[in-house]
């Protein structure tokens, strides 16, 4: 339109805008959704998984914590009974029968259920295998009924509750050998603990059979001059020292194990972050420094 054209008629005069070429527009969304989708699909996805195992494992190294804290309370415990016994049983009767049975009665109960909750929380224990897992519920379930028949009537049920206790104490000796059992079934083969193997079953076993002799000393088949209270009472605080260190040995194991895995997966899920962000860079179009390319 030329200067004549725009005197005559004003009006007819139209702005042009340049257009945009709907195609390249189209396909450079494609291009980009196409990057985005292996990046969504891959890292972000990978990304969450570790940071949710990462999570789990960091509420384990809490409660493997804890167990360690308990167990060595527990071995205290029995030391101070231990030391306790070794007075004659009438000196014992008289002046802190109640205490002493209470504290050894509740003790075991709190020990099984710690127990329990330390193969199951670890996945040392799974429903899958039901013997061990029912051995671990039959070792809480004896236990609180043997404390709660003492703490209602002591002088009436404290012998029938000794002998459900150290009959279930041959029960709880047997978790030793599936402590090993299971903890070598996916051990480093190079590891101090999985070369011990076959030392660890011999000693866990040779509580077990120790667990008889206990029982068979309080019931009087092995006679002993201190008299078969007494006797099975020393018996089943060494027994109880014994576990508790036992069980503490395997929990600071795991945590070691747990303490490392964390670590592994503390550096993974930074490197996963890291490439995470660079290459969201790369296709927004921005160098590592923020700047535009």
């Amino acid at each position: 339109m030329n200067d004549q054209d725009y005197l005559k008629d004003p009006s007819a005069v139209t702005m042009e805008t340049p257009k945009l070429d709907s195609n390249r527009i189209e396909d450079v969304e494609g291009r980009r959704e196409d990057e985005l989708e292996p990046l969504t699909l891959t890292s972000v996805h990978r990304l969450v998984l570790e940071l949710r195992a990462q999570d789990v494992q960091a509420r384990r190294q809490v409660l493997l914590l804890i167990y360690l804290f308990i167990l060595l309370v527990y071995i205290g415990l029995n030391a101070a009974l231990l030391g306790a016994n070794q007075k004659p049983q009438a000196y014992i009767e008289e002046n802190y029968y109640l205490i002493f049975h209470m504290t050894s009665f509740w003790a075991v109960f709190v020990f099984t259920l710690m127990e329990a909750l330390l193969l199951i929380s670890v996945d040392k224990i799974v429903w899958s295998n039901k013997f061990q897992f029912l051995i671990v519920m039959f070792n809480v379930m004896t236990t609180f009924t043997t404390a709660l028949l003492f703490t209602i009537y002591p002088r009436e049920y404290e012998v029938p509750a000794h002998y459900m206790e150290y009959s279930a104490q041959i029960f709880i000796s047997s978790v030793n050998v599936i402590f090993v059992r299971n903890y070598t079934l996916t051990a480093n083969m190079s590891g101090m603990f999985y070369k011990l193997r076959h030392v660890e079953i011999f000693v866990a076993w040779l509580m077990v059979t120790f667990s008889f002799f206990q029982l068979f000393i309080y019931s009087g088949l092995i006679p002993v001059a201190m008299g078969g209270e007494r006797a099975g009472h020393m018996c089943e605080f060494c027994n109880e020292i014994f576990n508790g260190g036992f069980a503490f040995v395997y929990t600071l194991v795991l945590y070691s194990d747990v303490t490392q895995d964390l670590n592994r997966k503390d550096v993974g899920a930074m490197n996963n972050l890291g490439q995470f962000g660079k290459q969201h860079r790369e296709i927004d179009g921005f160098n590592d420094d923020g700047t535009p390319k």
